[in-house]
């Protein structure tokens, strides 16, 4: 990935060991990462720094992650929204659903280092 841009990247996820986890991914690929417990937080984030992309839990304790994803697109017509979720428990209806409210990209929890390089691939190419 030496050859793309650093981006600024919002990892939004209620669980901290997943958040560290994807936000030092990013880090290793040459982006900033920046991270919230909850869509609440992410939203107050975006409205004061800016960011290029949000990569967001759909199935957080708070059930704010579609709602993150269609505030963001409305308010934020430019940033890539990636979506994900455990294909369990319903996540995979989810996930469609984070499509339908304007998710650019949707991810599979567990996330694997090369699922997240190949999304931003896709959107920043």
């Amino acid at each position: 990935m030496s050859d793309q841009k650093s981006l600024r990247i919002l990892v939004v996820d209620d669980v901290p060991t997943i958040q560290l986890l994807l936000a030092t991914i990013l880090k290793g690929c040459g982006h900033d990462a920046l991270t919230a417990g909850g869509g609440k937080e992410a939203f107050d984030l975006l409205g004061h720094k800016e960011f290029d992309m949000v990569i967001t839990d759909i199935m957080m304790d708070e059930g704010e992650g579609i709602e993150l994803i269609r505030n963001s697109k409305k308010r934020f017509p430019n940033l890539k929204i990636v979506a994900m979720s455990a294909g369990d428990s319903g996540g995979f209806s989810y996930l469609n659903d984070a499509k339908n409210f304007g998710a650019h990209y949707i991810l599979e929890k567990p996330v694997k280092k090369e699922a997240l390089q190949l999304a931003i691939t896709e959107l920043f190419s």
